[in-house]
């Protein structure tokens, strides 16, 4: 069976504390009873209609699994953690002693099996044909078997076999013989928390605003940073509509106007101006209050008519000194461009988007999807692919394929996430990109890096909404499950998701707010849209 694998953290360690958090120690090798004889019943059911596979603290059935899977690098943790919680759910209905589990091609076959995953018994051949996120419980025969797509989708079943039919003191457990269940993964839901990811979202927000907002400004942001945390705010405003987030937003981007002017053409990054120009679009988009609409729609075309030239073949400039091209301003423009086109209606700013996008194809962009961050006048490039790059790139191609339907664009994007998730990761969590030191280290001097890949998921997440792509739902909601496991004391996430953050956080020691922001991101850009 064809498999569209996921990364390998993201399947570990999205489940490995999946079922039953309370572990009751490695797998085993017991030797159940080989019995040949029909499992015990109960006087007011026969085995005509039902197989018994526990009763009065015995059975007759040993949970069977595919050989290796427990100790496998991308898979081990998670089967552990499934067959723990199968065990565990006879000992909680009363088995004497430790309920067998065994590997498939260890093990003779037994007449009375429960069949976890793909095993090699001809029964467990019918996850062939299962589609993405769907799982089967089926009797068939003296066979039960629960197998899913994938790993969690074969945990999901577990899970819910376990709450349907063993929950704790059922002493004795029938499954019809008739049984046969599809499985759908419930995407609303985290499994390692049990809460909804919503839930999850609006929790980190608000201990966000509680630790940094502060007279209608989050403290620590100055241009560039306030504009991508800003972002952030709509956001949390995008996927819950909530009144309060709504109100911050309009205070946030108000104060950032008081504070760097509604002419931003003193600034001479034009990354700068069009990090705040995606802002503006977006809140008026979303809001309709035109004031918006006008500061990013002058802003950009002042931007736009210094940055580009032909130069190197087209493109637009990092700086006003006129010495690089790069990906942190050519994606984003592409970006802005695309939707001052559906604020204004006028499709000169898709040529724009189009024509910037078409450079960056011939310049910037590799075959493997990476996205090289600049190409000088002298003709150098700078082959460093980062987190924000990769993102606003996708975020480029995937608006112009929503207006074009130019399959391009869709394949790019698609290599580009590919290239995103496949190598800017550690075990399937984004990487942090400031000082592999840690903060406050020698070199620890960019206080932008650690705000990188908030952007990423920002973008990740449209592209895999519009395409309807849950895998990469599935991806972001892992990462979101991590870093949610790795808040201080506090409810705050440090951009180096895998890792717990410190209780005490400072900027003094480098723990910038533009890096506590991207879990604020990550949570509201991993909710499921059905």
């Amino acid at each position: 069976m064809k498999r569209i694998l996921l990364p390998i953290g993201l399947l570990v360690a999205l489940l490995c504390v999946l079922l039953f958090a309370a572990c009751q120690g490695p797998v085993d090798s017991t030797d159940p009873t080989d019995s040949t004889t029909a499992p015990t019943t109960t006087e007011d059911m026969t085995t005509e209609d039902y197989h018994v596979i526990l009763d009065n603290g015995k059975s007759d059935f040993v949970t069977i699994y595919p050989m290796g899977a427990n100790r496998n690098q991308e898979t081990g943790k998670i089967f552990t953690a499934a067959l723990t919680a199968m065990r565990k759910a006879f000992k909680n209905n009363g088995y004497e002693g430790t309920y067998p589990i065994k590997e498939d091609r260890l093990e003779k076959e037994k007449t009375y099996e429960i069949l976890l995953g793909e095993t090699n018994r001809e029964a467990s051949e019918i996850a062939d044909t299962l589609e993405f996120g769907e799982a089967v419980i089926r009797v068939v025969g003296n066979k039960i078997i629960i197998v899913g797509y994938d790993v969690r989708a074969t945990a999901s079943a577990v899970h819910q076999f376990i709450a349907k039919y063993m929950p704790e003191g059922t002493n004795t457990v029938k499954i019809p013989k008739t049984l046969d269940e599809k499985v759908k993964i419930d995407l609303s839901i985290c499994e390692t928390t049990g809460l909804t990811y919503a839930a999850m979202a609006m929790e980190v927000w608000e201990d966000f605003n509680d630790k940094y907002w502060k007279n209608n400004w989050v403290e620590g942001t100055g241009w560039w940073d306030a504009a991508e945390v800003l972002e952030t705010y709509i956001d949390a405003y995008e996927a819950t509509k909530d009144e309060a987030i709504k109100t911050k937003m309009l205070q946030y981007a108000t104060r950032f106007r008081m504070r760097n002017q509604a002419d931003w053409s003193y600034n001479e990054y034009n990354d700068d101006i069009t990090w705040a120009v995606i802002a503006y679009a977006r809140i008026y988009l979303l809001t309709g209050e035109k004031s918006y609409l006008t500061v990013a729609k002058n802003n950009f075309d002042k931007m736009y008519a210094r940055a580009w030239d032909n130069q190197l073949g087209g493109g637009l400039y990092w700086r006003n000194d006129n010495q690089t091209k790069n990906a942190c301003i050519n994606c984003p423009a592409a970006i802005a461009a695309c939707y001052l086109a559906e604020a204004t209606k006028d499709e000169s700013y898709y040529t724009k988007a189009t024509d910037i996008m078409d450079w960056v194809f011939k310049n910037l962009y590799q075959a493997s999807g990476a996205i090289i961050d600049s190409y000088n006048l002298q003709g150098e490039k700078n082959m460093w692919a980062s987190t924000y790059n990769q993102g606003t790139f996708i975020g480029a191609c995937n608006l112009l394929y929503q207006k074009t339907g130019e399959a391009d664009y869709l394949e790019k994007a698609t290599k580009a996430a590919e290239y995103a998730m496949q190598h800017l990761t550690t075990n399937g969590v984004f990487n942090g990109e400031g000082n592999p030191n840690g903060p406050n280290t020698p070199g620890d001097d960019n206080k932008d890096l650690p705000g990188f890949k908030g952007i990423l998921t920002r973008w990740l997440y449209r592209f895999a909404k519009d395409t309807n792509d849950k895998e990469i739902l599935m991806f972001l909601q892992n990462n979101a499950a991590t870093a949610y496991a790795n808040r201080n004391k506090d409810g705050l996430i440090w951009t180096e998701w895998n890792n717990k953050t410190p209780d005490t956080v400072s900027e003094d020691d480098g723990y910038y707010v533009f890096g506590m922001s991207t879990a604020v991101a990550l949570m509201f850009n991993s909710l499921p849209w059905d």
